[in-house]
């Protein structure tokens, strides 16, 4: 029978061979997850402001008097515009992050 080999430490932790101690480092993440965290930041960034946006775009109250002024409705126009850009953004995101995980030799 063979001998049973020890794993490992646990990902995060870091073993001192000369004292035999366990240090702790945090979550660390391979080079080929990283990438996939800071996306996903990104896009919730991007859509958090993007709702908030949205939000305040909503709240600003219409009456009837603002319906019948010539000025052109900015509250709708920004809202719009805040979702074209989201919508946008996260198709960049995908895209790059399509390129970035990948090594796509043309």
């Amino acid at each position: 029978m063979l001998p049973k080999q020890s794993a490992g430490p646990a990902p995060g932790v870091i073993l001192d061979r000369q004292t035999g101690t366990a240090a702790y480092t945090g979550i660390m993440l391979s080079q080929r997850h990283r990438p996939l965290l800071l996306e996903a930041v990104a896009l919730r960034l991007i859509w958090g402001l993007a709702f908030a946006g949205y939000r305040l775009a909503q709240d600003a109250k219409i009456t009837p008097e603002k319906v019948y002024q010539t000025p052109i409705p900015r509250p709708q126009i920004l809202q719009s515009e805040l979702i074209l850009l989201a919508i946008t953004a996260t198709t960049f995101v995908v895209g790059a992050l399509v390129f970035h995980v990948r090594d796509i030799k043309t």
